[in-house]
């Protein structure tokens, strides 16, 4: 019995072994400030993963620069693909530990499939950190499956702190003393 036992636990270890995560390097990724705006940037990014036989992966994404504050925050992952070769399926994709809506689709028509992992209008605040965690290429013993991203950002106005608003007035009331001042003297 305790040989069954533990010949049951080595296989199992095994098996678990098998299929671990390929985590890749934190990739930092610039976010490029929107023209003609104050208060939008955005962000594109992907992988490509190459392996011989399927792979699980987690792929973390650093933007940068690090901003303060609260931001609304939207975007996602895409992968288009015509063989399971090529398809990478989402099993999860975080912002900031906010998990994003997983999607997929499959046009008989045009023999492709489509996997997606979408966030919606979100407030989050810096630093923004993208954690895409999927398993690629099927049950294709070789592959090379790819996934594209976007992340946009848009800041808001600051609200000044009573310290501020404090400050304005007694510099208001500054300026109108002066003022009151010359206009007795003239």
């Amino acid at each position: 019995m305790k040989k069954i036992a533990l010949a049951l636990l080595f296989s199992m270890s095994a098996i678990f072994s098998a299929h671990a995560d390929v985590v890749h390097p934190t990739v930092e990724i610039a976010l490029v400030k929107s023209v003609g705006t104050t208060d939008q940037w955005s962000a594109g990014f992907g992988n490509t993963i190459n392996k011989g036989s399927d792979a699980w992966f987690t792929d973390t994404y650093i933007f940068t620069p690090e901003m303060a504050g609260n931001f609304k925050v939207n975007g996602g992952v895409f992968n288009i693909y015509s063989s399971m070769a090529q398809s990478i399926v989402f099993d999860s994709v975080t912002v900031n530990g906010v998990k994003l809506k997983l999607k997929s689709t499959y046009d008989v028509d045009l023999g492709q499939g489509t996997y997606s992992a979408v966030l919606g209008n979100t407030w989050l605040s810096g630093p923004l950190k993208m954690v895409v965690h999927g398993f690629a290429g099927g049950e294709a013993p070789s592959f090379s499956a790819s996934y594209v991203g976007t992340l946009n950002v848009r800041g808001i106005a600051a609200v000044p702190e009573p310290e501020t608003y404090a400050m304005m007035v007694a510099g208001l009331g500054l300026v109108g003393l002066m003022a009151r001042r010359r206009k007795q003297s003239v």
